[in-house]
Parts: C-alpha cells; sequence; structure tokens
C-alpha cells in the first residue's frame, strides 16, 4: 500500500507542477506583470555567453536597451513575444532558460509521467487520468 500511496503522491505532485505552468504560460501570454525570479538573469547570461551586446540585443528584437535592461535585470518580465524573440536571437531553447527559472524535478516529474503514460494504449491512459480525478477529488475533501 505504501507503495500505491507514494505513486499517487508522484502523479499529483507532477499534475500540480503541469498545471502552475500551464498559469505562468498564460499569465506570460497575456504580458500581465509577473515576477519570475531568475529569467532575466539567465537571458543576461545566454546574451553575455553569444557576445551580443545589450544595444544589438535590444535591436534585433525590436525593444529599448532601457527595457532590455529592466528584463535582464527583472525589474520588468518580458511578454511572451519578447521572450521568444530573446531566444531565436540568442539561439537558446526555451527549456534550458526555463530550467533555470521552474525547478528541474518538477520538469523531471512531468517528463517521467509522460512516458510512463506513453507507454499505455489510449484507452488505459484515459483509465489513468479517470483515476486521477478520482484521487484528486478524494484529497479535496
Amino acid at each position: 500500500m505504501t507503495n500505491a500511496k507514494s505513486v499517487i503522491n508522484a502523479i499529483l505532485m507532477d499534475t500540480v507542477s503541469v498545471i502552475c505552468n500551464q498559469l505562468y504560460w498564460i499569465y506570460m501570454t497575456n504580458a500581465l506583470s509577473v515576477s519570475v525570479k531568475g529569467m532575466g538573469k539567465a537571458i543576461r547570461r545566454y546574451r553575455e555567453e553569444a557576445g551580443i551586446t545589450q544595444e544589438r540585443l535590444a535591436e534585433l528584437v525590436d525593444i529599448s536597451t532601457n527595457h532590455l535592461g529592466a528584463i535582464e535585470r527583472e525589474v520588468k518580465t518580458p511578454t511572451m513575444e519578447t521572450f521568444v524573440k530573446l531566444l531565436n536571437v540568442l539561439g537558446a531553447e526555451p527549456n534550458e532558460v526555463l530550467k533555470e527559472v521552474i525547478p528541474l524535478t518538477r520538469m523531471e516529474h512531468t517528463s517521467v509521467v509522460e512516458g510512463k503514460l506513453e507507454r499505455l494504449t489510449p484507452k488505459k491512459q484515459e483509465s489513468v487520468l479517470r483515476m486521477l480525478d478520482v484521487i484528486i477529488e478524494e484529497m479535496m475533501k
């Protein structure tokens, strides 16, 4: 029974992680003011590694140097559009940048669950998801 509880807890943690990540991207897509600690520092590091000045990167992404500086200092959070442009110019992968912002263990848990579900038939995947719904419902009581 302890093993079953461990599996259930792992699935619940993964589900919460996925929901948190989806909420984050909803905020980013809507360009709401969200503080994401570490994103600006990661962008700065990638820019410096690429040997690009703030002025040049701002020009390539079509934002002001002041705005880029505020993003790198984490005073402002980039919109999804700006974030994607920055990563494209820097040749950085979103997962690599976000690994520095979102704890890796959450991403690893999500990958483990996805991998396990992918091995199942679609019908069995649906069964697992229904069981997960019941478990979550019970835990919310």
